[in-house]
């Protein structure tokens, strides 16, 4: 009876286990996704030139948050 209930046990925390594991792939898709934007944004900013330093900023800290 103990071993089932550890096996229960067991079974519960691999189900855990995959189920983060399949968010961590999907948090890395959306950062990934994430710091795409922002490198566009820089690149739009460059092109603004001076209306572009707040766009630039706020994608620096983006980069900087995600590395």
């Amino acid at each position: 009876q103990e071993c089932e209930e550890l096996k229960k046990a067991n079974d519960g925390i691999l189900t855990t286990i995959r189920i983060l594991a399949k968010n961590n792939i999907k948090l890395r898709e959306i950062i990934s996704e994430i710091k795409d934007i922002a490198e566009a944004n820089i690149r739009i900013a460059d092109l603004e030139g001076l209306n572009g330093v707040y766009r630039r900023g706020l994608a620096k800290q983006i980069l900087h948050k995600i590395s």
